[in-house]
């Protein structure tokens, strides 16, 4: 007991009703073990259920919108859950470890070697035992009691059974008790899913304003105002004219490494463009400024007389540069000039996922004296393009996921290409214009955004209201007690009874602690070189797997993207494809190899 209280158990075992007792978890579940990892998996059946970490979310429910499915024929080789188990996720990042769930129905599932299945004693209410479990999670208890990995934390089997502390009440108390916390957790649960429906309208007003903005149905038009006030303007085709000439002009003047623009200048928009409102233009992305891709990342550069800090994708979010965690390389005099960020800059994810391909921001300075990576896209508007206008135009494409349509895929990493990019049509209005347009979008978006922090405030005031609720429940105080039902130490002896190993003996037996063989196709999830994690498999994972074989997570994709890009130039690793796909995998399926 004193080991669970030093991890600053939550619960006041002082305060608990007369009729509740207290017990180790190893001395009330029948069985509890890990499940097996699967090197192979597919998206859609056929196949069986292959639970993993994402399955449990943080409201303590199975959600199967993103599962796997591991091979049929190896269905006899995993373990499988049953109805009434209770499933732990023993293997995560220190803020998740410890989601816990029940399997409310008879279901073929199978179980990763992140997960463990713990079978309480039949008079043990199991919904009980799996509320408890995840209110703990929900202080961050399992986080202090995990032992902590390089890139992950774990929670074993021993700790789990040895340490673990459980309250205990009458039998039918449980019962009583998991009624309440369900009757309130559907009211809690009808109010979020009116709050996310909210938040998905003002998602869809941000959107549509962003589009009206990119259309010209925002503001008033720049030639009919002109017309109204019987004054002369400048038609965007005239201004994109003398941002060509300007930017020819410095491109040829300058000793600089060439441009996208001197390399490959894009050709002009077509005549199947859509119809603009009068006086506006269709331009390229390259023509309304310089565009290049940010310099790459390599060990040599890890070391010099010229650190400077860079931005990489983890840096660039929608609209915001994070500098929680900005890394620097060498970069010389002469590469600072042409890989410097200023103020005024459009930085763009090129590589990353697919929904997040093209995902742009606007540098303010929140760096001095800051460079950036080749896997970001950067833009520097020429005279007469306002930088936050460009910002609109490109935020409109990410969430319209014109970004996405142009993507190409490589090794698992969606690239937005700078060719790509730099050739995609872009609608230019006056420059009066796109002022008005720029003031309008931040007054409907600020309202858009304060609607979204009360909704999100809402939102975080239900989650302390389940915790509020589960603290009563664990803490005997959401339901009267009955003195009818008897107490938990009459249960506690009930279950010494059934865990014996044989009838009649006076020793009680510990509970059946299993931890089955993990496949030498997928070892624990750790930080490992890319080279040294494909040989530990067995020398070919899809990319997916071997992302996750490394230990890489979202935050880290650009170090894996680099990582991967290094060890085929050496060639070392080689990309494929699966031509010879079997019926449960997907024959368009990238793999990663070692070469021969």
């Amino acid at each position: 007991m004193n080991s669970a209280i030093k991890h600053n158990y939550p619960i006041e075992l002082n305060e608990l009703p007369p009729s509740w007792a207290v017990a180790q978890v190893g001395d009330l579940v029948v069985e509890i073990r890990s499940g097996k990892a699967s090197g192979r998996h597919s998206l859609e059946p056929p196949g069986f259920v292959h639970l993993r970490p994402m399955n449990i979310t943080r409201e303590g429910r199975i959600d199967l919108s993103d599962v796997r499915y591991a091979p049929e024929e190896l269905i006899d080789e995993f373990p499988k859950v049953q109805k009434g188990d209770v499933i732990f996720n023993n293997t995560n990042s220190r803020e998740l470890i410890g989601k816990t769930s029940s399997i409310d129905i008879s279901a073929d599932w199978s179980y990763s070697n992140h997960m463990t299945i713990l079978r309480f004693a039949p008079s043990l209410s199991y919904r009980f035992m799996a509320h408890q479990l995840h209110y703990l999670w929900m202080t961050g208890y399992f986080r202090n009691l995990s032992k902590q990995h390089v890139n992950q934390a774990s929670v074993s089997i021993r700790t789990i059974s040895e340490t673990v502390l459980l309250v205990i009440p009458p039998s039918q108390e449980q019962h009583r008790i998991v009624d309440e916390i369900e009757t309130q957790f559907s009211r809690l649960a009808a109010s979020r899913a009116s709050l996310e429906s909210s938040k998905r309208k003002a998602a869809a007003y941000r959107q549509s304003v962003l589009r009206s903005a990119v259309s010209g149905k925002l503001v008033a038009n720049e030639a009919e105002l002109a017309r109204r006030e019987l004054r002369p303007f400048e038609p965007a085709s005239v201004l994109l004219q003398k941002i060509k000439r300007n930017l020819h002009i410095r491109a040829t003047g300058s000793k600089a490494e060439p441009t996208f623009w001197d390399a490959q200048a894009p050709k002009g928009a077509t005549n199947n463009d859509e119809p603009l409102p009068e006086g506006w233009a269709w331009a390229l992305v390259g023509d309304i400024g310089e565009v290049r891709l940010g310099r790459q990342r390599s060990p040599k550069h890890h070391t010099g007389p010229h650190l400077r800090p860079y931005l990489r994708v983890a840096n660039v979010f929608e609209d915001r540069i994070d500098t929680s965690d900005v890394k620097s390389m060498n970069f010389t005099p002469e590469e600072y000039e042409v890989y410097h960020v200023r103020h005024g800059d459009i930085l763009l994810n090129e590589g990353q996922s697919l929904e997040l391909v093209g995902r742009p921001a606007l540098f303010r300075g929140e760096v001095p004296n800051v460079c950036f990576q080749n896997t970001l896209i950067r833009v520097r508007t020429g005279e007469g393009i306002d930088p936050e206008f460009a910002l609109i135009v490109f935020r409109h494409y990410f969430h319209s996921k014109k970004f996405q349509r142009i993507a190409r895929w490589s090794t698992n990493i969606a690239h937005l290409g700078l060719k790509r990019f730099a050739a995609m049509r872009f609608p230019l209005p006056p420059v009066a214009e796109q002022k008005r347009i720029v003031a309008e979008v931040k007054r409907l978006l600020s309202i858009i955004s304060v609607q979204e922090q009360t909704i999100n405030s809402l939102i975080q005031r239900g989650i302390t209201l389940r915790r509020s609720i589960l603290a009563k429940a664990f803490g005997g105080r959401l339901i009267p007690q009955d003195p009818s039902e008897g107490s938990g130490k009459d249960l506690l002896a009930e279950i010494e009874v059934l865990l014996r190993d044989k009838p009649g003996d006076s020793t009680k037996r510990r509970a059946k602690t299993i931890t089955p063989k993990v496949s030498s196709a997928m070892p624990r999830r750790t930080r490992l070189p890319i080279y040294d994690a494909l040989m530990s498999a067995g020398g070919r994972l899809t990319a997916a797997e071997l992302f996750e074989q490394c230990g890489f997570d979202d935050q880290t994709v650009d170090e894996f993207y680099e990582g991967l890009k290094a060890e085929l130039e050496l060639g070392r690793i080689r990309e494929s494809r699966n031509k010879d796909a079997s019926e449960t995998e997907d024959a368009n399926l990238s793999y990663i190899e070692i070469a021969a």
